[in-house]
């Protein structure tokens, strides 16, 4: 992304999120989808840990499932030609019920 490209961005992540209480704005807009982590923790002015903490108390989402990152990876894998990291990938999706971690309730 360019500099100009990102601060556009930026600039069109911070009308949506109003002012007041930014929390509960930035985990809404995380939620519809119109701004990223990063952003959402930006605006709510916490990190992006706090706000992956905040997105899971209130039951959102905040990461791909196994089968995204796993096909993600996939995909990386043919995108550069490194079949190593398919290999990963392969064994990673063989072997996920020793890896995946179960959401806390």
């Amino acid at each position: 992304m360019t500099k100009s490209a990102s601060a556009e961005t930026q600039r069109r992540s911070v009308r949506l999120i109003p002012a007041g209480d930014t929390l509960e704005h930035a985990c809404r807009a995380y939620a519809r989808g119109e701004v990223n982590l990063s952003q959402a923790a930006r605006h709510a002015d916490v990190s992006v840990e706090e706000m992956m903490r905040e997105l899971e108390q209130r039951g959102i989402d905040y990461g791909p499932t196994t089968e995204q990152f796993l096909d993600r990876l996939e995909t990386l894998a043919v995108e550069f030609d490194a079949p190593g990291l398919g290999q990963v990938a392969a064994e990673l999706r063989e072997h996920q019920e020793l890896w995946e971690v179960s959401k806390r309730p």
